[in-house]
């Protein structure tokens, strides 16, 4: 054997310990090194504490690995091959070796969908993530996997838009075959005419935009949820929790007063409002209107004591679009039938209110009004149902169209093809589908 090549061989054989160790911090989701983690590595326990790589290399050399142990004891400090430097072109190594891998898994599936998001780093330095959902080659089975991040400057829809597109592209996936588009809920990403998916779907017609239906839902509460009267009334609910979350008496005293008022009631501590999620707001509404009467002697107790500072503050898919429409059906005619409906609604209202001996008014109305709907009346009961009542109606059924008819009859009807129900349909339920994909259809990969 040639000199150059035992050399080769001998260096390859110490970088084998090296490379298995950072592929084990790797893999075990554990930091490589610290702020400072360098110098020659010895086989004694050092004063202070080693971080992980060095750590496990030494606890390698000391258990058996007299390669390790031998390159540890006697190489120069140049080629040791522990670095900062080394650690991180080894992890650069496997990303490459992982996103190749990832591509070709891609590739063999034919048709995929891209998920995206953007946020900032700790460094103020927008990071854009790209991960892709395919159809495993072999097993079949559903993956998402990640793909990269990739720095972005300009955040508005069509340049996140280009972003995607270009980063794909150069990492080899064909922009054909997408077939699919996934993001949050914000206007950039989700905008019908300058967002992410718009700008995507004009040169892809085929990527298809879903958005988690959850997330939907949480949204068209959201819109819905600006109108004044609805918003003040949050506010209340989430002052009245902070009130009582805060202090430890406080919140014994509520204790006393259901156990008293309401023993039937389970819970004895109010639920604080989800700052994020509007879907999950509903359990804090219904146990404070449960509540309410022991809510509010509560207050009265804590004003009479001593304390000052109280005082001043007292599915499956076709399930999911069948039960989106039916609820759209349902808001329709409670919509139709405003006026019956409310009358039921505000008379529990009143009901409520003269047990608490709250009086029936409506807020202050001037000539010039920004902050309130100043809608023409005659009773309480009008004002309340159309200037709460029916434009929240309206406002929840129009973000609901928007954001669950658009796609709703290719998705639906592209469901179809599942053994669950095929058997149960016949081959018009897949009419939408088959038009909207005809061309996949036809393709010889495909076929």
């Amino acid at each position: 054997m040639l000199k150059e090549d035992w050399i080769l061989k001998k260096n390859r054989k110490r970088l084998i310990p090296i490379i298995q160790t950072i592929r084990f911090c790797g893999r075990q989701q554990i930091a490589v090194r610290g702020h400072r983690d360098g110098g020659r590595i010895g086989l004694e326990e050092p004063e202070k504490n080693d971080r992980n790589f060095r750590s496990l290399l030494r606890y390698r050399a000391n258990s058996g690995d007299n390669d390790l142990k031998d390159q540890l004891m006697n190489s120069g400090g140049r080629s040791m091959y522990t670095s900062c430097f080394i650690q991180k072109e080894n992890i650069n190594t496997f990303g490459h070796l992982i996103q190749s891998q990832i591509v070709r898994n891609v590739r063999k599936c034919i048709f995929y969908s891209v998920l995206a998001d953007e946020t900032t780093d700790i460094s103020q330095i927008e990071q854009f993530s790209l991960c892709v959902r395919y159809v495993e080659d072999q097993s079949y089975k559903i993956r998402e996997d990640f793909l990269t991040f990739v720095p972005v400057y300009d955040v508005i829809g069509a340049g996140l838009a280009n972003t995607v597109l270009e980063t794909l592209s150069i990492l080899g996936l064909d922009l054909k075959k997408m077939r699919g588009q996934g993001y949050d809920g914000a206007a950039t990403m989700r905008g019908q005419f300058r967002g992410v998916q718009a700008s995507i779907k004009e040169k892809l017609p085929l990527a298809l935009y879903t958005h988690c239906f959850s997330h939907s839902l949480n949204l068209c509460l959201s819109d819905a949820s600006n109108i004044p009267s609805i918003r003040n009334c949050m506010g209340v609910i989430k002052e009245v929790c902070r009130f009582f979350h805060l202090s430890a008496k406080r919140t014994e005293i509520l204790k006393s007063m259901i156990s008293d008022c309401c023993p039937e009631q389970k819970k004895k501590k109010l639920i604080s409002l989800c700052e994020t999620r509007w879907v999950e707001r509903h359990d804090s509404v219904f146990l404070l209107k449960d509540i309410l009467e022991s809510i509010l002697l509560s207050i009265l107790k804590i004003e009479e004591s001593s304390d000052s500072a109280p005082k001043a503050h007292a599915l499956n898919l076709s399930q999911a679009i069948a039960n989106v429409t039916s609820i759209l059906d349902l808001l329709s005619k409670q919509r139709v039938n405003a006026n019956n409906n409310f009358k039921t609604l505000y008379a529990q209202v009143k009901e409520i209110a003269a047990k608490l001996h709250i009086k029936e008014e409506i807020p202050r109305v001037c000539r010039l009004q920004t902050a309130r709907n100043n809608v023409p009346y005659s009773t309480e009961e009008e004002y309340y149902r159309r200037a709460v009542y029916v434009p929240y109606l309206d406002d929840f059924c129009n973000s609901l169209k928007e954001c669950f008819e658009s796609h709703k009859e290719t998705v639906a009807s592209l469901q179809h093809i599942l053994p669950e129900f095929c058997t149960k349909t016949d081959f018009y339920s897949l009419e939408a589908a088959f038009k909207f994909y005809e061309e996949d259809l036809s393709h010889k990969e495909f076929v």
